[in-house]
């Protein structure tokens, strides 16, 4: 309860101070240990499907025996943090059902992908239109901010979102994995990604990667607020260059991420 009632007041003073309402995502991978049926996934997706959890997708990952559970974009940021934690559990226990182990672990093999969860953002505004939508191929000036204000707080933020050795140990240069303070386009390298969305140009969002799987759902977009509500209230310039290459590459000089 404690949990919930922090992040509501975070919320709160967050709509006080910017007058915007996030609107949040979560994509969670996770993988699946043992004599795997060919139909898990099938499986999993019915199972799942009997909750109340707004699922938006549920793919295999790139890892040896990893999934991806998607939630559906919400304002009502309390219940997501709430339905991360509940779709953990009904993994689990499914997992236990199919005499399978369900590991959350951020990098449970040295060899492999590790496994993260990455928070979608969008911020709308008094009118329910997305201030992230970009003017003519420019960024927004409140993306810019927010951008600015995220990158700024990554390293007071980092005992959030990786806060065991084990949750260190992912981000390495490969297998998809940030390892520096940067930003850039549809670019898995970087921490925060503005994903492609030239179809549907009103779901301009930041795609936030660097939280384990395993953390507090309420802690990390606690800090993520803080992060936004800081860039937007002291209108911080976005002084990081947009990293087009792979973030990990010396020449672009970008501080590490731990």
């Amino acid at each position: 309860m404690e949990n919930k009632r922090i992040l509501e007041d975070a919320w709160l003073d967050f709509k006080s101070a910017t007058s915007f309402v996030p609107v949040i995502a979560a994509e969670i991978e996770f993988y699946l240990k043992g004599d795997l049926p060919e139909d898990i996934l099938e499986k999993l997706v019915n199972e799942l499907q009997k909750s109340e959890l707004k699922i938006f997708d549920i793919k295999e990952e790139e890892g040896d025996g990893q999934f991806e559970v998607s939630l559906q974009h919400t304002e009502n940021i309390v219940k997501l943090a709430d339905d991360i934690c509940l779709c953990r559990d009904l993994i689990t226990n499914f997992a236990k059902e199919k005499k399978l182990t369900a590991d959350f672990s951020a990098k449970p093999y040295a060899n492999d992908y590790g496994s993260s969860m990455h928070f979608h953002i969008s911020l709308h505004d008094e009118n329910g239109r997305n201030i992230f939508t970009k003017i003519n191929d420019d960024e927004t000036i409140f993306m810019q901010q927010s951008l600015a204000g995220l990158l700024a707080h990554i390293p007071e933020s980092m005992a959030i979102f990786a806060p065991d050795k084990n949750a260190r140990a992912r981000y390495v240069a490969k297998f998809d994995a940030p390892t520096t303070i940067s930003w850039g386009g549809n670019n898995r390298t970087v921490a925060l990604r503005l994903p492609t969305t030239s179809t549907e140009p009103k779901k301009r969002r930041i795609e936030h990667r660097l939280p384990a799987a395993n953390v507090n759902p309420y802690d990390c977009i606690k800090a993520i607020l803080a992060g936004i509500n800081f860039g937007l209230v002291s209108e911080l310039e976005l002084e990081h260059l947009k990293i087009w290459g792979n973030a990990a590459l010396e020449q672009y000089g970008l501080k590490a991420i731990i």
